[in-house]
């Protein structure tokens, strides 16, 4: 039987041995995620997503610019180019709508975003693009969501799987041109050229093997 203090001595010998086993296991955990980083070049700029159990991902990837300030009921217009690579690790923002679900990812008029989930990038091989536009009526819903996630449809079904964010609501199909003049003359239809923009994107994806496009 053991004795308090033989007990108390091997607790100490043993949470050394695990303090000094913690950074090397830190550093080889860190080692293996910077692995598992994978780029992709667009039009606009390169940009860094991650490999999971063989998927490349890549979230809130922009394909529009801000729909904010100036922009507002405007249509869509391209985002700035980037210099470097830009981090797509994390699902963009959802448009603005009043009555959001809890898993959907922050609000923000900075929502022309998009995610993409494909088996492989430069492999030579042209893939079916399975475009997801997310429910809502026009009013609510987003393609940030754990629950659209595509992995398992871009594994199982060979394909390249884009769900996208986009205007919503007023923000989306009001129609102003009455009031602010000809400037105004596509507001009602904003979030439908947002619809073209991204599904012309889709398009160009599923006809380049050079890697992953956003328009």
């Amino acid at each position: 039987m053991t004795n308090r203090r033989t007990f108390l001595k091997q607790t100490a010998l043993n949470q050394t041995a695990l303090l000094a086993i913690a950074p090397a296991s830190a550093v080889l955990a860190r080692g293996q995620n910077s692995q598992n980083f994978v780029t992709a070049q667009t039009e606009f700029g390169k940009i860094r997503g991650e490999q999971v159990h063989g998927i490349k991902i890549f979230k809130g990837v922009p394909y529009g610019a801000t729909t904010a300030g100036q922009n507002r009921f405007m249509p869509p217009r391209d985002p700035a180019p980037w210099t470097g690579v830009r981090d797509t690790l994390h699902y963009g923002a959802s448009a603005p709508q009043s009555s959001a679900s809890a898993d959907l990812s922050a609000e923000s008029e900075d929502c022309l975003v998009l995610n993409v989930w494909t088996p492989a990038i430069q492999d030579g091989r042209k893939r079916p693009v399975l475009f997801w536009c997310h429910g809502g009526g026009f009013v609510s819903g987003s393609g940030s969501s754990p629950g659209t996630d595509g992995s398992n449809l871009a594994r199982r079904g060979d394909v390249v799987v884009v769900t996208v964010n986009h205007r919503l609501n007023v923000l989306g199909f009001t129609y102003l041109a009455e009031f602010g003049g000809a400037d105004f003359a596509s507001s009602g239809d904003a979030a439908c050229w947002t619809s073209y923009m991204r599904c012309d994107g889709c398009a160009r994806t599923s006809n380049s093997s050079a890697g992953i496009r956003t328009r």
